[in-house]
């Protein structure tokens, strides 16, 4: 009798082991990396992914959407830790924007993030560089807003 309990239980835990997913590190520039645009980086990732992204400055075009995704973007920095990749809302648009209730999962690091523009219903100033909203409250490491 303890054999088959002992087989089931084994079985039971090979089970749970082989749904865990591993994690995968997106890399972003503007040439010889997985994808030239964060945003396409972002639709391909899952949670616990990490996006890379080079020493470079990125004009996506449209605000970067999370999409309530538990992710790292994760830029680069110089000799003295001040981070070098630019993320930039070329004064058109708004430069991030966390809508879907991210949480502490989902982390910015190593970034400037320069020139957003403010639109819809806080076109007062607020939330141009990034917007937040619907309780999301990402972490924020070793960035700066200009």
């Amino acid at each position: 009798m303890i054999r088959p309990l002992m087989t089931t239980v084994l079985a039971f835990a090979g089970i749970a082991t082989s749904t865990a997913t591993a994690q995968t590190t997106r890399t972003v520039c503007a040439s010889g990396c997985d994808h030239t645009s964060i945003n396409v980086a972002i639709d391909a990732s899952s949670n616990g992914d990490i996006i890379q992204l080079s020493a470079e400055t990125y004009i996506e075009g449209v605000a970067i959407d999370t999409k309530g995704k538990e992710i790292t973007l994760l830029g680069t920095t110089d000799t003295d830790g001040n981070p070098n990749s630019i993320l930039d809302g070329g004064g058109a648009h708004r430069v991030v924007e966390c809508t879907k209730s991210e949480t502490r999962d989902t982390v910015f690091e190593n970034l400037v993030i320069q020139n957003g523009l403010a639109t819809g219903d806080f076109s007062k100033g607020h939330g141009g560089g990034m917007y937040n909203k619907g309780g999301s409250s990402p972490t924020i490491n070793n960035c700066s807003f200009k």
